[in-house]
């Protein structure tokens, strides 16, 4: 299944201005240049006397055929609708749903109190940014669920200020971009824990302020 975002007025534009240029620049395609095999064709066929059965151009489709055919499957097709059953039901769990958007992972974890934050785990002496956050996927989203790590630098940081902690001032958080490829959502066994797929635009009803503002920063929806 293939689906595309609806064009904006300067896509749509754009588009006609290239068709155009196609037209007035291009060379005729392989499909084109039948027109006129097939006009040649058709010429031999009524100035010369030929065997049909011999003839082996009797066998194959003329170019308008062709295009007779593919119009009608063109005029059959009927697109799906981007609505789906998971939109109506407004199901964040599912990824059927926003199809022409890009759907990230939000996890409910506790910080002091419940948080929507993506996938976070503490960092483990020895062990490399990336393997971090690849620990944190499994830990927070299960074994099952797949995910193609992009690079093994972070593409974003935050950072807290411990006001009355005497131990440490306060804490970084790295951020690696993912791909998901396959899978479901197991939670781990802790209270209240839940996870969401939302878009970028739903951040601002479950992300609190300065936590959405950092990661809106490398988070393209695209």
């Amino acid at each position: 299944m293939i689906c595309g975002t609806p064009k904006t007025k300067i896509e749509m534009k754009y588009e006609e201005l290239i068709a155009r240029q196609e037209i007035n620049e291009s060379f005729l395609s392989d499909h084109e240049l039948r027109y006129f095999e097939d006009e040649k064709i058709a010429k031999i066929k009524q100035e010369a006397e030929f065997d049909e059965e011999e003839d082996p151009t009797s066998i194959r489709h003329t170019t308008v055929e062709l295009d007779d055919m593919w119009n009608a499957e063109y005029i059959a097709f009927k697109p799906s609708s981007r609505i789906t059953v998971a939109d109506k039901e407004e199901n964040l769990k599912s990824l059927s749903r926003k199809l022409d958007r890009k759907l990230i992972l939000v996890t409910k974890q506790k910080f002091k109190k419940m948080h929507w934050i993506l996938p976070q785990e503490l960092h483990n002496e020895g062990e490399s940014l990336r393997e971090t956050a690849e620990r944190a996927l499994v830990s927070r989203c299960g074994g099952t669920l797949r995910a193609c790590f992009l690079g093994n630098a972070p593409c974003g940081f935050t950072q807290y200020i411990y006001e009355q902690n005497k131990n440490f001032t306060g804490a970084k958080v790295f951020f690696f971009k993912a791909q998901y490829q396959g899978g479901q959502v197991k939670l781990p066994s802790e209270p209240d824990t839940d996870y969401m797929w939302i878009t970028k635009d739903e951040f601002r009803n479950y992300l609190q302020q300065d936590y959405r503002r950092t990661i809106k920063r490398f988070i393209l929806d695209c």
